[in-house]
């Protein structure tokens, strides 16, 4: 479930907290959670899966008052039963799913995989105020579908000359429920600044490492690793 907290003291204050009928008004929510709470499908009880396993989600938005793009960074959805209808066809080969206050979706994948798929709502600035999710998935690595390498020419990096602000990470990728596999890095308020073309990151440890962020301000800016984005080239 996906739902916001409109709290009366700002977002990561700690202190007790009493709900505020003029942000809820105002729609200004301190937070966005799954399940009731920011870390609920990261740090408290990331969900678990084996390789080859068909996951089916069933995902709905208590609000009240944020619609949902639902997606999983890392897997295309194989069925998507839309306003939770099972009487109804589904539909196939679906990337994001919107889903409004009040209603509901199911989402089928199959993982082929292992590693991490990170449940978000595609407007990803929630994600700074606690809206990811973890899917991690053991066993076998399969090198026909996806090897883990960054290669010349893939992405937005051209093949010949790697730009030397682009620090490549550690090539055995880590694992766990608060990792993604690193590949590239971007650690500087100036290749934060620098255009897609040229660069090529996917996200470092940490849920918080979606963003890139800058040592000398609060800006922020997301940037995904291409050529292999949910499984589809470009």
């Amino acid at each position: 479930m996906q739902g916001e907290i409109y709290s009366d003291i700002a977002f990561d204050q700690y202190g007790s907290a009493e709900f505020s009928v003029d942000k809820i008004l105002a729609k200004h929510p301190e937070y966005f959670v799954f399940n009731g709470s920011v870390g609920a499908l990261t740090k408290l009880h990331p969900l678990h899966a084996k390789v080859g396993d068909r996951i089916r989600i069933f995902f709905g938005v208590g609000g009240p008052n944020f619609t949902s793009s639902f997606h999983v960074i890392g897997e295309i959805f194989d069925k998507v039963y839309m306003l939770g209808g099972v009487t109804s066809p589904p539909l196939e080969g679906i990337q994001t799913v919107t889903v409004p206050p009040g209603d509901a979706v199911i989402t089928e994948f199959k993982v082929e995989v292992p590693g991490n798929r990170t449940l978000v709502d595609h407007a990803l600035a929630r994600a700074e105020r606690g809206l990811l999710g973890i899917l991690h998935v053991e066993g076998p690595k399969n090198p026909d579908i996806y090897n883990g390498e960054v290669m010349p020419g893939m992405g937005h990096l051209r093949s010949s000359n790697e730009p030397a602000h682009v620090m490549q990470a550690n090539s055995e990728p880590k694992t766990g429920p608060d990792y993604w596999a690193p590949k590239r890095i971007v650690r500087s308020r100036e290749e934060s600044s620098m255009p897609l073309s040229e660069c090529i990151v996917s996200v470092a440890p940490r849920p918080s490492g979606l963003f890139v962020r800058s040592h000398e301000s609060t800006a922020r800016r997301v940037i995904f690793w291409k050529g292999a984005h949910n499984g589809r080239p470009f």
